[in-house]
């Protein structure tokens, strides 16, 4: 499989140097089925590397190479569409987003995100099924109770935002072959664990809660789900956006309720300054100069 990966590899840098015989600057795009409906050599190996299910090989280092391998021909899945459920599959469970291990896991996430990115003409049937496998990774754990009181807050603080998942989950949700309606009610499947906040209104955290958890992370993801993800996956002229829009308003009551003014005093201060300036910046690198061009 590794190898079948640098094959990919090479025919991109063969095509972008015109040495492959493709036109220059074309990427590994060459159709995988003949006309006929026939594999090609190329399709033929991909089809008995699905067919053999080497992803399910029992070792930790097999799926991450199969992830790549997928980001690399996923104009394969595009090609042969059937195959794509088993693709996803992998990145999704105890070999993917759910092994036991992190990196495996974080590397995971960012290439399916890259991977949905490359095939999503033909995602929207299956989005019922991925939302399902990816909904109990939405959730923000609340610190566990450190095992030694010494530690304290450290030993508390094992949960990484992964936000390569969130964009994902909003990638999927704004398919243009979904209707808005149903956009709004998946948004509101996906986002529903987020809403189960792991602080109680008006109660103080724990002792064992670090001290910055709250800070760093549930108030970022929160004014993301509040602002971006509504603006990025529902059409505010659809009614089925106002399932989402109470949600949206039961979060802002949550986090009002938990920090009072500090929650408008961040949104003020920090998050939407944060989006001016992201805006600002994609604003300033067009045009691209006639220096640049």
């Amino acid at each position: 499989m590794h190898l079948l990966f640098l094959y990919g590899e090479g025919l991109k840098v063969a095509a972008s140097s015109g040495s492959s015989g493709l036109p220059l600057g074309k990427e590994l795009g060459s159709p995988h089925v003949t006309p006929t409906g026939e594999p090609t050599p190329l399709g033929d190996v991909l089809v008995r590397v699905m067919r053999a299910q080497l992803a399910a090989y029992p070792h930790a280092c097999v799926a991450p190479i199969f992830f790549e391998a997928a980001v690399r021909y996923a104009t394969f899945f595009e090609d042969v569409p059937e195959y794509l459920p088993e693709a996803l599959g992998v990145f999704a469970d105890q070999r993917g987003l759910h092994s036991p291990h992190p990196w495996t896991r974080s590397r995971g996430s960012y290439l399916l995100l890259r991977f949905i990115k490359s095939v999503k003409s033909k995602m929207a049937p299956l989005v019922d099924t991925v939302l399902g496998a990816l909904s109990d990774l939405l959730v923000i754990p609340p610190p566990a109770v450190p095992s030694g009181s010494a530690k304290g807050g450290q030993a508390a603080s094992t949960f990484t935002l992964d936000m390569h998942l969130f964009e994902t989950v909003g990638l999927l949700i704004s398919l243009e072959d979904i209707p808005q309606a149903k956009r709004a009610e998946y948004l509101q499947m996906a986002l529903a664990p987020l809403f189960l906040k792991a602080w109680s209104a008006g109660k103080p955290m724990p002792a064992h809660v670090p001290a910055g958890w709250f800070d760093e992370v549930i108030r970022p993801l929160a004014a993301r789900v509040c602002f971006e993800m509504p603006v990025q996956c529902c059409d505010p002229r659809d009614a089925g956006t106002l399932v989402l829009l109470h949600e949206v308003v039961s979060l802002h009551r949550a986090m009002t309720a938990a920090q009072g003014n500090q929650w408008a005093e961040y949104l003020l201060t920090a998050y939407l300054p944060s989006v001016q300036s992201r805006q600002n910046s994609r604003r300033s690198t067009w045009p691209p100069s006639s220096s640049s061009r």
